[in-house]
């Protein structure tokens, strides 16, 4: 056609020349979408139906062998890390487990522990409730003991040690050997894990503290009690200064003794628990060997050829560390009780006419 024609057509004619020409644009835009989803795994859209990408491992690799080895190797990677990552839950998990185990076994064990110090401890308070009528320091004679509620409690107890502003404040047994009450409490009990024990009269003194030394047992005690203040001694001298009298009290007579020494030996050294001495000299010799190997120096109120009855008391120095800690304390007075019991009521010694009486009984019932 030429110009002329052309410049005569309808209207009609042109838009119909516009709309292909925007068929054709739209088709050319939907080529190149399809081969670009083709290449991403896309199926190329159906008529009728919009385009998807492919559900299972097989079509996608006949989409795109490149991108299905991608994929492979992607979940590979993807599932080894969740391995690793399962396995470092189920280790985290166990850690958890046996953590919170063994903290509740500890808490558990803890609570074992304390029971046996507080039933220990109250025990002992609760004796001392019954049995310390008065504690009255300045007369020693209104210092008084109900000695019926202790034998009621055991009959072994010989004695009571109290030193003011401590913790020592016991009753004291002699057992048939220094074995006995290294582990049984003062009312006969036996504590499973924590063993207080009592404190107790060595066996080669005399049950009515009629020897020139005696000496008393205790332990070392974690909470601070029995005769744990030895140790503390040790380390701060300053507890030895601030705690210098300590009362022995018996069913006949009551003693207040001032400290004068602090020695810490090995526990083989035996020949030092000497009950009785030959002479006046010897026993005078003894106390100065242990002011020389003291680690405190003599107090200034002590003079050592005054002294002619003392009193020991013994613990562990370090747990297991085969040393004894000994507090030795001079008698300066000594007073029977308001309530003093007659000797043979003090569970001393029986005499020798009393045995014979028994062994007659015992023949004539035979």
């Amino acid at each position: 056609m030429d110009g002329d024609a052309a410049s005569g057509a309808s209207p009609s004619f042109f838009r119909y020349h516009d709309a292909m020409k925007e068929i054709k644009r739209t088709h050319s835009h939907q080529e190149s979408r399809t081969r670009g989803r083709r290449s991403r795994g896309y199926e190329p859209a159906k008529f009728g139906m919009p385009s998807a990408r492919p559900q299972s491992a097989r079509a996608y690799a006949a989409a795109s062998p490149e991108a299905s080895q991608y994929a492979r190797a992607r979940y590979g990677q993807q599932a080894a890390v969740n391995r690793r990552n399962r396995r470092g839950d189920h280790f985290l998990s166990f850690v958890i487990v046996v953590a919170a185990a063994v903290f509740i076994a500890s808490i558990v064990a803890l609570g074992v522990i304390w029971y046996g110090y507080h039933s220990s401890t109250k025990m002992y308070d609760d004796v001392a409730n019954h049995a310390v009528i008065s504690e009255e320091t300045s007369d020693l004679a209104n210092i008084t003991i109900d000695w019926d509620y202790l034998k009621s409690v055991n009959k072994d107890v010989v004695a009571w040690v109290y030193m003011p502003g401590t913790e020592i404040n016991y009753p004291i047994v002699k057992g048939a050997d220094d074995d006995e009450y290294l582990w049984k409490n003062f009312d006969g009990g036996e504590g499973a894990i924590v063993k207080k024990g009592s404190i107790f009269l060595s066996g080669v003194n005399s049950r009515d503290m009629s020897d020139d030394l005696s000496f008393f047992y205790g332990h070392n005690m974690h909470d601070g009690t029995m005769f744990s203040l030895l140790e503390k001694m040790v380390n701060d001298t300053k507890l030895f200064d601030g705690s210098r009298t300590f009362y022995v009290l018996t069913p006949t007579k009551n003693y207040r003794c001032s400290t004068f020494a602090l020695d810490r030996v090995d526990e083989t050294k035996v020949e030092l628990i000497q009950p009785t001495f030959s002479s006046a000299d010897e026993f005078q010799a003894y106390l100065n060997d242990r002011v020389s190997e003291s680690l405190v120096s003599l107090p200034g109120d002590v003079d050592l050829s005054g002294i002619s009855k003392s009193f020991a008391l013994v613990s562990c120095a370090v747990h297991n560390d085969g040393t004894r800690v000994i507090l030795y304390g001079g008698v300066v007075d000594a007073a029977a009780p308001a309530n003093a019991q007659e000797p043979s009521d003090a569970g001393g010694a029986e005499s020798v006419d009393n045995v014979a009486e028994d062994v007659e009984a015992d023949v004539a019932a035979q």
